[in-house]
């Protein structure tokens, strides 16, 4: 069966909001699109030419799926029960790093595993773990229902210096393992019983067997979704990119770095121009120059020196140099007669002898749409940044991306809701405003018809004022009149600024109880089994 190129289900990034209503999801492109998505996607995959570090692009998706879908396996059953992925209809990824995420993310891991039913494909979460911690607090809701307020709760010690999730062991043991008592003790007025109370011991059971924080959090995760009946597996980016295809994408950026040093700095350069960004690095960093060296967009460190760094390239007469500028150095072998077999060995080998080369943000996404699976599922900050994943494929590889689905949603504590509007706020402020400035208009409707004499003379002055021309003395005159009358309407403006107050008030304890960032553990178990099992919607 064709899919014509018109048919294929487009994803429209102006769609790409988050919902702002309790219990809403947003899925794009449609879900009753997703059979004729994964045609199309694996129809334009099939009929694409060209090759990768001079290996047909058909063979090397195979290859490199094949390693993916048993490394994912392997990986999975070391904590949990998993089936073997056997030959899959597809393939479909995700991924997040492993943190404390909130329900919105969790959603798209819950779409992963409806989706991959629903087509027949294999399902692989990928945890992005060459990423670092950049926060160890983590928000929650505290206080009483009428007066919360949003707290901090500490899961670790923070580190002097940053060290990818890979390596990032538990700084503070004692402080990490009560973080679910804590945690729960901070929420139990507003959430009886949070999740983190049972899940807390899973992920303490899986810090026992890894010694490692990331790990930890990721495997304690995926369990409990193994518990809910989801049938996903997941793998570490770091084990995606040790895998032996992944140093074939490296060697071809490597031998090609100046073509690929421009577009991508291009792609990101374009993308600030269009969304009207100042940041430097937003959506990515650019990629640096040093004489004849370029920056590639890859991580590089050592178990021994885990501090993330950029890999750079150069080509010094008919060699081939690779080092991190700061002490690591390397020769490698230059391609011949269009192989680049003996340099992605070389690579390969130095990954399993322990210095890691693992993908940056873009370069992480783009691995797994053009090579790794046929749909893969982003959160809504993803999809916007792969505008540039999409530009550098078409302007180094020649080739459009398969289409991506979006995943995300929105949870509120139980009991929130929003009752104040901005509309509402901003009628206070303007009743406000005009008080201060034209308090006639606010005397009590008795004052008005009958006047007492003091009130009468200074309505008569003011009217007397605006008639005349304007000048500094008469608008000084009418400033202090303004003054006095403003005495005749006290009760008034008392009563408007205890009003707008209260209403302040309420919107702040509502915008604490409807925040949609609180880690999934906050919430009870119930509320998000019940939000998760209502996708797919029964009309699809």
């Amino acid at each position: 069966m064709s899919c014509p190129t018109e048919a294929t289900p487009r994803l429209d990034r102006r769609q790409l909001r988050a919902p702002t209503e309790n219990g809403r999801w947003l899925v794009l492109p449609e879900w009753e699109q997703l059979p004729q998505l994964v045609q199309c996607n694996q129809q334009q995959l099939q009929t694409q030419e060209g090759e990768l570090a001079g290996v047909p692009l058909a063979r090397l998706r195979s290859e490199a799926r094949r390693q993916l879908l048993e490394a994912a396996w392997h990986y999975t059953r070391q904590y949990r029960d998993a089936d073997p992925p056997g030959e899959p209809q597809a393939v479909l990824l995700a991924g997040h790093q492993p943190e404390l995420f909130h329900p919105g993310v969790w959603f798209k891991n819950a779409v992963l595993d409806a989706a991959a039913r629903r087509v027949g494909a294999a399902a692989v979460n990928l945890v992005i773990d060459s990423d670092v911690m950049h926060r160890t607090l983590v928000p929650a809701p505290a206080g009483e229902r009428h007066h919360p307020r949003r707290a901090w709760v500490e899961l670790d010690r923070p580190l002097a210096e940053e060290v990818p999730l890979e390596l990032r062991r538990v700084a503070d043991v004692e402080c990490f393992t009560s973080f679910g008592t804590r945690l729960a003790q901070t929420v139990r007025s507003l959430v009886p019983r949070p999740l983190v109370e049972a899940f807390w011991p899973v992920v303490l059971e899986r810090f026992q067997a890894t010694d490692h924080l990331g790990a930890a959090l990721a495997q304690g995760r995926h369990a409990w979704e193994g518990l809910w009946g989801w049938q996903t597996l997941e793998l570490p980016q770091s084990r995606v990119c040790s895998l032996p295809a992944f140093a074939y994408l490296v060697a071809h950026l490597v031998w090609h770095a100046p073509e690929f040093h421009r577009v991508y700095n291009q792609a990101v350069l374009d993308y600030r121009r269009r969304k009207r960004l100042r940041s430097r690095t937003h959506p990515s960093p650019l990629l640096g120059r040093e004489g004849d060296w370029y920056e590639l967009p890859f991580w590089t460190y050592t178990h021994t020196e885990p501090v993330r760094r950029g890999l750079w390239v150069r080509r010094a007469g008919a060699a081939l140099e690779l080092s991190d500028r700061a002490g690591w150095h390397e020769e490698a072998p230059t391609p011949r007669g269009g192989s680049f077999a003996a340099l992605a060995e070389r690579i390969h080998h130095w990954q399993q002898q322990g210095r890691r080369i693992r993908t940056r943000a873009l370069l992480t996404t783009l691995w797994a749409r053009l090579v790794l699976g046929d749909v893969f599922l982003h959160g809504i900050g993803g999809a916007k940044y792969d505008e540039v994943t999409e530009q550098i494929a078409r302007e180094f590889f020649r080739l459009g991306l398969p289409e991506p689905m979006v995943a995300t949603a929105t949870v509120w504590l139980p009991g929130a809701r929003r009752t104040v509007t901005a509309e509402q706020l901003g009628r206070l402020k303007h009743l406000l405003h005009q008080l201060q400035w034209q308090p006639e208009r606010f005397l009590p409707a008795e004052q008005k018809r009958r006047p007492a004499a003091e009130l009468q003379r200074l309505l008569e002055e003011k009217q007397r004022l605006l008639a005349e021309p304007s000048s500094p003395a008469r608008h000084e005159q009418l400033e202090a009149l303004r003054r006095q009358l403003l005495r005749w309407v006290e009760p008034q403006r008392r009563q408007l600024e205890t009003q707008l107050a209260q209403l302040e008030q309420r919107r702040e304890a509502e915008s604490v109880l409807t925040y949609r960032e609180y880690p999934f553990c906050v919430f009870e178990e119930q509320t998000l089994r019940d939000f998760f099992l209502a996708f797919p919607p029964r009309s699809a």
